[in-house]
């Protein structure tokens, strides 16, 4: 309590995120050696080869509501196919910064006996309606089977608890390889590379990909604006359910976000009347923002960087709306203060990604909304 009187709370948080090397990197991999999923717990052997694993054989495919791209699939009918189960979600940023490198591994390698599944499993409600996941892959050109997963039955098969994460299975339906989050594309390339030599086929191609995720020591963690992740709030009132009056602060701390005028939040957004604005003291190269309009008439938001205007968006409620934005693009990496003024309110904003470089393979236009392109 006094720490959090005292706000050193926020403080003591923000210094171990900006000084504490390569945490992220390191995390993801203590949770894939310690907690990945069933299969792992019961069996993790190394083989012959240092980069493929046996974590056991791979669950099923399971209370899926919905195919895109394919008739429904099973893991016993790929038997004989080098399987990779990508779990995602349409307005995850970091799942989206992946797909090039997916969509090169599917056009180089799908005739020699390698098949993808991208196991849609939503973070937000607005992710859960089919339409808006279909509208997602004719954007985003998948065209590899996408099983819509909403009720988390496949992804709790695999206790997967990360977006994007890969699991790559042999032809005998084997789990042999992982990877949670981003980067590490030629290592990923290099272990379907071998189990496919492993079931027989002749695969000479260099490794087409490489790259890691666009992620810099210190840069600002990802930021939900719902009560039930909310984390570094620090406007004067308490973050709650239901709609309330906030104050700004004019002393954000690093990582730190605030929110002014009144407010509709639930559990995984937060609603701004007309007026109202969140600010943010971010540390990044990139911002981009989760949004959707409450009704069908776009709604304009005004982006602030550093005091000075940088973007004007445009947010409705549709399908093409419901989704991830750019928001701000710094001239280099470092700290900004970055501030969403919606003047009509209206706006529902549901969480802030970031990197810490230009990432390869993501072109973002005026209207802040991102597509992907082929990696060379």
């Amino acid at each position: 309590a006094l720490l959090m009187a005292t706000n050193l709370d926020r403080k003591a948080q923000a210094w171990i995120i900006e000084h504490t090397p390569n945490w992220l990197p390191q995390l993801q991999q203590f949770e894939e050696g310690a907690d990945m999923s069933s299969a792992t717990r019961k069996k993790n052997t190394n083989t012959a080869n240092g980069l493929l694993k046996d974590y056991g054989p791979a669950p099923e495919i399971t209370g899926i509501t919905g195919w895109i791209n394919s008739e429904p699939l099973t893991m016993d009918a790929l038997r004989g196919k080098v399987v990779l189960v990508k779990f995602w979600t349409y307005s995850c940023i970091n799942c989206i910064r992946t797909m090039p490198y997916v969509h090169a591994w599917y056009d180089t390698y799908h005739d020699q006996g390698f098949e993808i599944i991208g196991v849609h499993t939503p973070e937000f409600a607005f992710e859960k309606i089919p339409e808006n996941v279909e509208k997602a892959v004719k954007d985003f050109d998948i065209t590899y089977p996408v099983a819509l997963d909403p009720d988390y039955k496949t992804g709790n098969a695999y206790e997967n608890r990360y977006w994007p994460a890969a699991y790559v299975i042999d032809a005998t339906g084997t789990i042999r390889y992982v990877h949670f989050g981003e980067g590490e594309y030629d290592t990923t390339e290099q272990a379907i590379q071998e189990l496919l030599r492993e079931a027989g086929h002749a695969i000479t191609d260099d490794i087409l990909t490489a790259g890691n995720a666009p992620f810099r020591t210190g840069q600002s963690p990802e930021t939900y604006f719902g009560t039930a992740r909310a984390e570094r709030f620090a406007s004067a009132e308490s973050l709650e359910n239901g709609t309330h009056t906030y104050s700004n602060t004019s002393d954000l701390d690093v990582h730190s976000w605030a929110l002014n005028g009144e407010w509709d939040v639930d559990a995984e957004s937060a609603l701004p009347g007309s007026g109202s604005t969140m600010t943010m003291y971010v540390q990044a190269k990139e911002m981009y923002v989760v949004m959707a309009g409450a009704d069908s008439s776009a709604k304009p938001v005004h982006v602030v960087v550093d005091g000075v205007g940088a973007t004007e968006l445009a947010i409705a409620n549709t399908a093409a709306d419901q989704t991830l934005y750019r928001v701000a693009q710094f001239p280099e990496f470092g700290t900004h203060t970055v501030q969403l003024e919606f003047p009509e309110g209206g706006v529902r904003i549901y969480a802030a990604t970031f990197s810490g470089a230009e990432p390869t393979g993501l072109a973002c236009g005026i209207d802040g909304k991102c597509d992907i392109v082929p990696v060379e």
